[in-house]
């Protein structure tokens, strides 16, 4: 290669890392040399797939993803997606211990527990959410009152409240 190319792939590396933008250079010399330098600082999007509702997360997130029922999971970049990986805990937010298990395009997950999902690109960006699948209703114990006594009645969900003259506050 000649010094034209070097300067002008520099420039082009700079010019990208000045911008945070992705730099596309393509050069062809006599014919039969072809080079592409590209500079890529956008990490995978994850989208999470409801029914008809999708979700797109661009970026790490700090906060835990809550969902009550199964969740498609589709990964997209901007040049292309190297792997996903997923890692599983039934019972807390904590992955260390787990092995990660690449998966594709289109997975559902439908156990009930935390996800580690992460998308890492070819440039080496990465993508990663933590989502929680709760299917289970939860538990309401309502005390039920009476003439300013407290009964030994507990309702464990409000149609039994409703059912024997309660209200809920």
């Amino acid at each position: 290669m000649n010094k034209k190319i070097y300067i002008i792939t520099i420039l082009c590396l700079l010019l990208g890392i000045f911008l945070s933008q992705k730099c596309y250079a393509k050069y062809v010399l006599g014919g039969n040399l072809e080079m592409n330098v590209y500079i890529d600082k956008t990490p995978p999007v994850i989208d999470l797939i409801n029914g008809e509702k999708t979700e797109r997360f661009p970026h790490t997130q700090p906060d835990i993803i809550k969902r009550t029922e199964d969740t498609k999971i589709d990964t997209s970049d901007n040049i292309k997606i190297d792997h996903n990986e997923i890692r599983y805990n039934p019972s807390e937010n904590k992955f260390d211990d787990k092995e990660p298990v690449n998966f594709d395009n289109g997975k559902t997950i439908t156990d009930e527990g935390f996800y580690e999902i992460t998308a890492v690109d070819t440039s080496g960006n990465t993508t990663k959410i933590v989502v929680l699948i709760d299917k289970s209703a939860p538990e309401v114990t309502v005390k039920y009152y009476k003439k300013n006594q407290i009964s030994n009645l507990e309702f464990k969900n409000t149609n039994d409240v409703f059912r024997n003259g309660g209200a809920l506050c």
